[in-house]
């Protein structure tokens, strides 16, 4: 796959399911904000609701990060590193 054709894919996610801009997207996006890691990130919800596109709940998260926060041995971990 292009790389073209994976930015319209984002593009397209950002504005359809977190009804932000691909710019705020791409910016929060950049590298997780708990390790730097720029390679590979995801968007994630703070509050878990899915519903609340708003920029201060929303943060970019390495897989690793990502999943850490969902798994339950690891979720109050993560969210304090993130709320720093």
């Amino acid at each position: 796959m292009s790389v073209n054709r994976i930015n319209q894919i984002k593009k397209h996610n950002a504005e359809t399911y977190h009804n932000i801009s691909y710019d705020l997207y791409q910016k929060l996006t950049e590298k997780c904000c708990i390790c730097g890691f720029d390679s590979i990130v995801e968007l994630h919800h703070i509050d878990e609701k899915h519903e609340n596109n708003s920029t201060n709940n929303l943060v970019g998260l390495c897989p690793n990060h990502h999943a850490m926060i969902h798994h339950r041995d690891f979720s109050e971990e993560i969210k304090k590193l993130i709320l720093k």
